[in-house]
């Protein structure tokens, strides 16, 4: 009789097994087969999180792994109008809001300059020039912004927060921060949702960065992410950008459409 038990146990045991077996190879098998990973490390406000992005360009899906994953789907969740500034392809600089950004982008514009007048280095000047394109791999031009020390100031207006919580009441403070640039708030009539790709370029290498953002919605609203043409470098691209805001805003929430976008450099 102990035998029988035994043995009916350990053939339950191998049942269990063999069915947690099967439904792991379904689940693998039904997962799409051209899933691509990215190692991101992410700085929030000083935070240093790592984890890994997987996207499927078919079914355009994206899953979030490692071990700070929980909290990189916090942190995007709680500021769903924040800016994910792309550092390099593996390094992102996250902001609850676009007032942090602009901030962001002015002091190191700011620290760079210091540290070329102090090797009396510092020409003050930048030409850049930006191209979209309604296809991937820069295929069909669809706008162009050329910006050079003639290029009028444009007006960045810097708050604080007034409000209860991150998304809400934003009060100016009075203070302008002016650079040299183009906004666009809205792109030309039924290009929103075929900006697929875009490229920078100096014609000689400058002392300036030149700044890039993108936005989801008209008027400058929505999410954000945003790029950089460093300083000394002559060109910067982007083939295929709906595979970096996929990678960038991994809680899916954002489609196809770029309905604003700015360009702009410090000249000061």
């Amino acid at each position: 009789m102990s035998v029988l038990k035994t043995t009916t146990i350990i053939v339950a045991i191998i049942a269990i097994f063999a069915s947690c077996k099967k439904e792991n190879n379904i689940t693998k098998n039904n997962e799409p087969k051209d899933y691509s990973s990215v190692h991101l490390k992410m700085n929030y406000y000083g935070q240093a999180l790592e984890y890994t992005v997987k996207y499927s360009p078919s079914t355009r899906t994206t899953k979030t792994e490692g071990k700070d994953a929980s909290r990189v789907l916090q942190v995007l969740e709680q500021a769903p109008n924040g800016v994910v500034f792309f550092e390099s392809e593996n390094q992102i600089i996250f902001f609850n809001n676009k007032i942090d950004f602009y901030d962001y982008t002015k002091k190191e514009s700011l620290k760079n300059n210091s540290r070329l007048e102090a090797q009396a280095q510092n020409q003050f000047v930048q030409n850049a020039t930006v191209k979209f394109y309604r296809n991937v791999n820069f295929v069909d031009q669809m706008d162009i912004r050329t910006v050079d020390q003639f290029t009028a100031a444009q007006n960045f207006v810097l708050y604080y927060h007034c409000g209860s919580n991150l998304n809400d009441n934003w009060c100016t403070n009075g203070v302008p921060n002016y650079a040299s640039g183009f906004k666009v708030a809205s792109v030309p009539n039924g290009t929103n949702d075929n900006l697929s790709s875009f490229t920078i370029e100096s014609p000689q290498t400058y002392d300036k960065d030149f700044w890039l953002i993108l936005h989801q919605d008209g008027n400058f609203g929505g999410r954000h992410i945003a790029f950089k043409l460093p300083a000394y470098q002559q060109q910067f691209s982007i083939a295929s950008l709906t595979n970096w805001k996929k990678i960038a805003w991994v809680n899916g929430s954002w489609n196809d459409s770029v309905s604003s976008y700015e360009g702009y450099y410090y000249a000061y």
